[in-house]
């Protein structure tokens, strides 16, 4: 279940609910250092006092909304989509959007074009939930936001995307009342075959009770793609995809999917007549993609070190996938 409440045009900030406002000095630390804690939650509550001078800053032509979204799963139930984390502020078109994991290509978790979060209003006191949606599967990765978004046949919405281990993807808008999203594509189709991982399959019980989309998909701003690397069981073949969305309307883009393989020149674990394959199902991805110089890049390594199992680094361009 994916949390946020109406915050009333007003700016407001991280809370760490159990003790992050006690301690104002170290609150930024903190929250790095528990951004993948499971025992952690976050909150957001309208800031109960505003000074004129917030007020015009907070006026109607000025008012842009940076929403930030992580997500952790904090139970294992399969329709759960827990919030972790949002943050609003009033930031320049060019900045109110994430595009990319923890904000940037160097993943850094930081966004140094915020202004308005302070000790003073970082606290357990000023936070409240802001809507809630749901979704059919876990989520594994960071959500992603692009605002002023135009939706055919609806318009310009501010629009949060995620991604479940069902391998489906989701387009909520953020100002909205409606469950339903704005879109939702599946890459899955039971019916004919084609299904997410079990663990039982991958031999690892990290991730649980389905594996399909697990690392952050990343979106070209440019273009109104949105690059996302799925896993998928058909007809009994493993097969991980990348797949290039367009952020609009999840429709596939020309030349999407592609499916991932490789073969390297080696003598490691599991070569074959002096070659090494890339294994789709001994393969986890779950570093984020990273897209940069016209290219999306990809990486795996180990599901519970089961072999054999080798680290893979590849890049794809990112308007043919080739």
């Amino acid at each position: 279940m994916l949390e946020l409440r109406d915050v009333g045009n007003r700016y407001c900030c991280f809370s760490r609910r159990e003790s992050l406002g006690s301690a104002p000095v170290r609150w930024w630390r903190t929250l790095l250092l528990r951004l993948f804690a499971s025992n952690t939650t976050y909150s957001m509550r309208r800031p109960q006092s505003h000074s004129p001078k917030e007020d015009r800053l907070l006026g109607a032509r000025v008012r842009l909304w940076h929403l930030i979204l992580e997500i952790l799963l904090m139970q294992k139930r399969r329709f759960s989509l827990p919030l972790l984390s949002m943050m609003v502020g009033i930031q320049s078109a060019s900045y109110a959007q994430v595009l990319t994991a923890q904000y940037d290509n160097f993943r850094t978790g930081a966004d140094l074009h915020e202004t308005l979060l302070k000790p003073s209003n970082v606290n357990t006191h000023d936070f409240g939930k802001l809507f809630s949606r749901t979704v059919d599967g876990d989520i594994f990765a960071q959500p992603l936001y692009v605002p002023s978004l135009v939706i055919p046949g609806v318009g310009k919405r501010n629009v949060v995307f995620a991604a479940t281990e069902h391998d489906s993807v989701y387009a909520f808008d953020v100002t909205g009342t409606r469950d339903v999203p704005l879109w939702k594509t599946s890459f899955v189709d039971p019916q004919h075959g084609i299904t997410t991982l079990t663990e039982h399959d991958v031999f690892c019980p990290f991730i649980t009770p389905e594996v399909g989309i697990t690392p952050t998909p990343v979106i070209d701003a440019a273009s109104r793609t949105m690059y996302v690397l799925a896993r998928t069981n058909e007809h009994g073949v493993f097969v991980q995809k990348l797949h290039a969305l367009d952020i609009t309307s999840g429709k596939e883009k020309p030349g999407s999917p592609v499916a991932i393989s490789a073969t390297v020149r080696g003598s490691g674990d599991g070569a074959v007549g002096g070659k090494v394959s890339f294994d789709p199902l001994k393969e986890n991805p779950r570093a984020a993609l990273l897209l940069v110089g016209g290219e999306v890049y990809l990486t795996w390594a180990s599901s519970c070190d089961i072999g054999p199992y080798h680290g893979w680094v590849m890049a794809y361009d990112a308007r043919t996938l080739q």
